[in-house]
C-alpha cells in the first residue's frame, strides 16, 4: 500500500515536496536520495525540484546525493522496474520495423489498410505510417493492449474490426522483425512484465504530483515489493477525491466547482487580443514582481507565435518552456530542401534549396536567389538539371550554379542507390561540408542552435547507421534524408538559460511551477480541457471501451491541476479568445462553467453578451507603425524620387509610364526597383507576346518572308517556333508551356494566310525589330534635344508607291485601335506610335529614309497587326491620326520632359499613386495597406 502525504494547496508544491524530501530521507550526515525513483509530471519540474533540493541541503550544510537516474518523468520509470528478456529496440529501430513489416505483409493485407498501396508506398511514405503504427503502438501499450484487443473490442459495436484485424498482422510482423534483429518492443515487454509479475525493483518510488498513470504503469508500481510514496498537493480533507496511488478520482472532480473568480477571467477576441492583454496584466505589475515570478500558461501553442511578438515587441525577456522546433533549425532546414531537390529536381524544389541562407555561402552560389529568379522568368522551368538546360542557358549563370551544388563534396556525393545505413556518413559529411566552412560561436544564439540541431541529427544518424541488416534497405539519398529528418521531426531544442525571463509553460508544467503569478491564455474548447474525439484510428468511445486515457479522464484531471493553481498562485487571470488564429469561433472551457445557480447563469451571460467586458484592462502602448517623425522610416520609402537628369537615351515606353504614374516609373527606371518571381505557372502575356515577337523576327528575314506560298510560310513559322521554344524553354518547361505554344502555333497559322495575301498585294518587310543605335535619335524639348530610343516589331515597304507601315504586333486576348490604345478622354495616355516618326531616320541596319510626298508629307502610316486567340483571319488597324494629332502627341511629350527638368523630381501622390501597380510594388505603394485618401476625407466630412 502506497504511503500518501497531502501538501496543502495554498502554497506552490514544489518547495513542499523539496522540504518533504530532505525532512524524509535526511540522516544526519547527508541527504541521500541515490536508492529513490522520484517520479514528476515534466522534465522542467524535475530541474527545478533539484534546484529546490540543492538550495535546502546548502542551507543544512549537508551534502545532497542525487538519485541515481536523475529525476524521472513518468514515461521513463517503467524501465526501471524491469529487466526485459532481450534488449530493447532503440525507437528509430522500432520504427524501421514497422516500415519494413509493411513491406512484408500480403498486399491483400495493405489493401484493407490504404487503397492502391502499390503505388504509394516508397520509403518516405512507409516511413510517415510506420510513425503513426508506432504512436497507435504506444497508445494502446499504455492500457496494455495490443492491435488483436482492439480488433476484439470493436466486435458488434464499432465497424473497424476489419481494419484492425489487418493491423494486428501488421503487428505480428513487426514483432518477428525485431525478434530476427535480437531486440523486442518497449510496450510488449510491460505487457509481458505485468502478466509475468517480474518487477525486479528493489528502490523506493516516489510519485510527486502525478495526477493520472497508464493501466501498464499503474500495475508495475502496485505490484512493486519495495515501498512508494505519493505527494498529493491538496488539502487532507479531499481525500476521496484521489485513489490510493495519489491518482485523481474522475467521478468527484467531473462535478466539482473549479472556483474561478469573476475578477481572474478575461474575455478577449483574436490570439493577438489574448497576447495583447498578456502584455497589459505584465504591465500592471509594474516593479511588484519580477519576470522570473510569473508564469504565462500556454496550453493551445497557436497563441505562442503572438505572444512571442508582443513579448519581444516590447523587450520582455521570455523562455517558451516548449522549445525551439528543430524543424525550423538551419540544418534541418537545408537537409529538407536538398531531398526535395534530389527527389524531383523541379525547378521551385532548386529555388527554395538557393534561398536558404547557408547556401548562399557556398561558392558558385552567393547570387543564387536572383539568378534563380531571373532564369525562370525566362525559360519557366519545370525541372531542372545541368544536362536539361536549354542550348541559350548552357554556359549561363544558372549552369554555373548547378555545377558548384553538384560537385562530389556537396550533392554531387548523394547519386545513386544505397543502404539506409550507409547513406547517413555521406549525409553528415554534407552537413560538415555546409556548415562547418567556418567555426560556429555557441555563445550565440543562432550559432548555438546550429550545432545543436547539427548534433541532434549526427546522433538520429548514428543509430540509422547501426540499423541490422534485417532492417536496413536500399535506397535513394533523398529517401534516406526524409526518413532522419522523420526521426527528429517532432524534437525541439531547450529554450536559453535566461534566470530573468517570463516563462511560456505548456500546461502539464504549469500546476508544478512555483511562480507566484500566472497568466493562462487559450482556456478554450478542446485544448483545455484536452479533448480527442475525432482521431481517425482511437475515437473517444472506443478508448473508453478499452479502458484507455478518455476525454471524461482528461477532464477530471485537468479539473484539478486548474483548482490546485488557483489556490496555489498569488494571482490568476485566464484568458479565453473567441476566435481562432483562423477566424474560427471557439468555445470557453467548461471548467469555467462548472458552477450552479445563479452564479453559473452569471457566467453563461458573460459568455454569450455581444458587448465585451474587459476586467482590470491595464494601459499599455499601442502595438503598430508609429509617425514617420518619430519611426525615422517614412511611408512611403521617399516623398520624392530625383530625377536630376533626363536618362539617355530616353525610351519612347516610357511615355505611357509617365503619363499613368510618374512615381510608378520612377522606382522602376531610376530607382530600378525590380520584382522577381518564381511564381507563374504559365507564360504571362508579356512573356507570350516576347516569344510570338521572336519568332516572327526570325521568319522576318528568311527567304519565305516575300513568298506567296501560305504551306511554304507556314512551315517556316514552324520550324521556327520550334526552334526558338527549344532554345528558350528547353525540353523539361511548365507542363502549360507546350499548351501556349500550340495556341501560338495556331495564331501563326492565320498570320500565315495574311503574309501570303499581303505579299501579293505589293508589300515586303524592310526590317523586323529595327533598333535605334546607342545615342538614340534626337527629339527637341525647347531647343534643347532628349534622345529616344525603341525597337519597331516591323516596317514595311511598299514596292511601287514606296510607302512605308510600322507595324506594332499585339497578341493580347483582344486588341483595340491605335486611337483607343493612345486616347483617352482625359487626353493621351501613350505616345509610342506618334513617337516613332522621330525615330525612323536613326534606325541601325536600314539605310534609306521613309519617301516624301510632293506636298511635303511623309509616305507613312502606323498600324497594329494583331494576332489574338479569337483572329480567325489577320487585319491591320490603322492608326487614322492627321498631321495636327501628331503634333498633338508630340506637343504631350514635350511637356512631360518640361515637368521632369523643372522639378528635377517625380512626387508620391496618395490619391494616384500605385493604382496599377501590382505584388510587392503595390504594398510598398500601400494598395491594400493604407486607407485612400478620399475615404479618409470622406471620412473626416462625415464627423464635421
Amino acid at each position: 500500500m502506497a504511503d500518501l502525504t497531502f501538501l496543502p494547496w495554498e502554497a506552490p508544491f514544489l518547495p513542499q515536496a523539496a522540504e518533504t524530501l530532505v525532512s524524509r530521507f535526511r540522516t544526519r550526515d547527508r541527504i541521500d536520495l541515490s536508492r529513490k525513483l522520484l517520479v514528476l509530471p515534466g522534465a522542467r519540474a524535475g530541474r527545478r525540484l533539484m534546484e529546490l533540493l540543492s538550495e535546502r541541503a546548502t542551507e543544512l550544510g549537508l551534502p545532497l546525493i542525487p538519485p541515481r537516474t536523475g529525476i524521472l518523468t513518468v514515461g521513463r520509470l517503467p524501465e526501471e522496474l524491469y529487466l526485459p528478456p532481450r534488449p530493447l529496440a532503440p525507437p528509430a529501430e522500432t520504427r524501421r520495423a514497422w516500415a519494413t513489416a509493411l513491406e512484408r505483409v500480403q498486399a491483400e493485407v495493405l489493401e484493407v489498410l490504404y487503397p492502391n498501396p502499390q503505388s504509394t508506398f516508397d520509403l518516405p511514405a512507409r516511413t510517415a505510417i510506420a510513425h503513426t503504427l508506432d504512436s497507435l503502438n504506444r497508445t494502446l501499450g499504455a492500457g496494455g493492449k495490443t492491435f488483436s484487443d482492439v480488433a476484439r473490442a470493436c466486435e458488434g459495436h464499432f465497424p473497424e474490426k476489419g481494419r484492425w484485424e489487418a493491423l494486428a498482422m501488421v503487428q505480428e510482423e513487426f514483432w518477428r522483425r525485431l525478434r530476427e534483429a535480437g531486440h523486442m518492443d518497449r510496450e510488449e515487454a510491460r505487457r509481458l512484465v505485468v502478466r509475468d509479475g517480474a518487477i525486479s525493483a528493489s528502490e523506493t518510488v516516489v510519485l510527486m504530483g502525478i495526477t493520472d498513470l497508464p493501466r501498464v504503469i499503474r500495475a508495475m508500481v502496485e505490484a512493486m515489493d519495495s515501498s512508494v510514496h505519493v505527494l498529493v498537493h491538496a488539502p487532507q480533507t479531499m481525500e476521496g477525491f484521489f485513489d490510493p496511488l495519489g491518482l485523481v478520482v474522475p467521478e468527484p472532480w467531473l462535478s466539482f466547482p473549479v472556483p474561478v473568480p469573476e475578477e481572474a477571467l478575461v474575455l478577449v477576441d483574436k490570439p493577438g487580443d489574448q497576447a495583447s492583454r498578456v502584455l497589459g496584466e505584465l504591465a500592471a505589475l509594474g516593479d511588484a514582481f519580477s519576470p522570473d515570478e510569473v508564469a504565462i500558461g500556454v496550453p493551445d501553442p497557436t497563441v505562442v507565435p503572438f505572444l512571442e511578438q508582443r513579448l519581444g515587441a516590447y523587450g520582455v525577456p521570455f523562455r517558451y518552456a516548449g522549445g525551439f522546433p528543430l524543424t525550423r533549425t538551419s540544418p534541418y532546414r537545408f537537409l529538407d530542401a536538398v531531398a526535395a531537390y534530389l527527389s524531383s529536381h523541379s525547378f521551385q524544389a532548386l529555388a527554395a534549396l538557393l534561398r536558404h541562407p547557408i547556401v548562399r555561402t557556398l561558392p558558385g552560389c552567393e547570387d543564387g536567389p536572383r539568378v534563380a529568379d531571373s532564369y525562370f522568368e525566362d525559360h519557366l522551368p519545370g525541372s531542372i538539371s545541368s544536362g536539361t538546360l536549354p542550348s541559350s542557358a548552357r554556359n549561363g549563370p544558372v549552369s554555373k550554379i548547378l555545377r558548384s551544388l553538384e560537385d562530389r563534396n556537396l550533392l554531387g556525393g548523394l547519386a545513386g542507390a544505397n543502404l539506409l545505413s550507409e547513406w547517413m556518413p555521406k549525409v553528415l559529411h554534407l552537413l560538415g561540408e555546409v556548415f562547418g566552412r567556418r567555426p560556429l560561436d555557441t555563445r550565440q544564439h543562432e550559432e548555438g542552435r546550429t550545432v545543436e540541431a547539427c548534433l541532434r541529427l549526427r546522433e538520429a544518424a548514428r543509430v540509422l547507421h547501426g540499423l541490422p541488416r534485417t532492417l536496413d534497405e536500399t535506397c535513394s539519398a533523398s529517401e534516406a534524408i526524409r526518413v532522419l529528418l522523420r526521426e527528429v521531426r517532432e524534437e525541439a531544442l531547450p529554450p536559453d538559460a535566461d534566470r530573468e525571463a517570463v516563462e511560456l509553460l505548456g500546461w502539464l508544467e504549469v500546476h508544478t511551477d512555483d511562480a507566484p503569478i500566472l497568466l493562462m491564455t487559450g482556456v478554450n474548447e478542446p485544448v483545455l480541457p484536452e479533448a480527442v474525439n475525432a482521431d481517425p484510428f482511437l475515437p473517444n468511445t472506443l478508448r473508453a471501451r478499452l479502458g484507455l486515457e478518455d476525454n471524461l479522464s482528461r477532464q477530471a484531471r485537468d479539473a484539478y491541476r486548474l483548482t490546485a493553481c488557483l489556490h496555489s498562485k498569488h494571482e490568476v487571470r485566464l484568458v479565453s479568445g473567441r476566435r481562432s488564429p483562423g477566424g474560427d469561433p471557439l468555445r470557453p472551457s467548461r471548467l469555467l462553467l462548472t458552477g450552479t445557480g445563479e452564479d453559473l447563469a452569471r457566467r453563461v451571460q458573460r459568455f454569450t453578451l455581444e458587448e465585451r467586458r474587459q476586467v482590470g484592462t491595464a494601459e499599455v502602448p499601442p502595438l503598430g507603425i508609429l509617425p514617420a517623425a518619430q519611426t525615422g522610416f517614412p511611408l512611403p520609402p521617399e516623398a520624392r524620387i530625383l530625377v536630376p537628369d533626363i536618362p539617355r537615351p530616353f525610351p519612347v515606353t516610357a511615355f505611357r509610364s509617365l503619363l499613368a504614374d510618374p512615381y510608378l516609373w520612377a522606382l522602376e527606371r531610376i530607382l530600378r526597383l525590380q520584382e522577381a518571381s518564381d511564381q507563374a505557372q504559365e507564360l504571362d502575356p508579356l512573356g507570350f507576346g516576347s516569344l510570338a515577337h521572336r519568332v516572327l523576327e526570325v521568319f522576318g528575314g528568311s527567304a519565305e518572308a516575300e513568298s506567296s506560298d501560305v504551306k511554304a510560310v507556314r512551315g517556316i513559322l514552324h520550324k521556327t517556333l520550334d526552334r526558338v521554344v527549344e532554345d528558350q524553354f528547353g525540353t523539361n518547361p511548365l507542363p502549360t508551356v507546350p499548351l501556349q505554344v500550340e495556341q501560338l502555333r495556331t495564331r501563326l497559322d492565320s498570320f500565315a494566310k495574311w503574309q501570303t495575301a499581303w505579299v501579293a498585294a505589293g508589300w515586303r518587310i524592310l526590317a523586323t525589330e529595327a533598333r535605334t543605335g546607342p545615342e538614340g535619335a534626337r527629339f527637341m524639348v525647347d531647343e534643347e534635344p532628349i534622345f529616344l530610343s525603341g525597337r519597331m516589331d516591323r516596317i514595311d515597304i511598299h514596292r511601287e508607291t514606296k510607302e512605308w507601315l510600322v507595324f506594332d504586333y499585339k497578341t493580347g486576348d483582344s486588341v483595340t485601335s491605335p486611337d483607343k490604345a493612345h486616347r483617352g478622354r482625359t487626353g493621351w495616355k501613350d505616345l509610342q506610335l506618334p513617337l516613332y516618326r522621330h525615330m525612323l531616320g536613326d534606325l541601325e541596319g536600314i539605310e534609306e529614309s521613309p519617301p516624301v510626298d510632293v506636298d511635303g508629307s511623309r509616305l507613312l502610316r502606323l498600324a497594329y497587326l494583331p494576332l489574338t486567340k479569337d483572329s480567325r483571319e489577320v487585319a491591320p488597324r490603322f492608326a487614322a491620326w492627321t498631321e495636327a494629332d501628331m503634333e498633338e502627341a508630340d506637343e504631350a511629350a514635350r511637356e512631360i520632359i518640361r515637368a521632369l527638368r523643372r522639378d528635377g523630381a517625380v512626387a508620391f501622390d496618395p490619391a494616384s499613386t500605385g493604382r496599377k501597380a501590382w505584388g510587392s510594388m503595390a504594398s510598398l505603394l500601400g494598395q491594400g495597406v493604407f486607407q485612400e485618401t478620399r475615404e479618409l476625407e470622406a471620412s473626416s466630412e462625415g464627423t464635421e
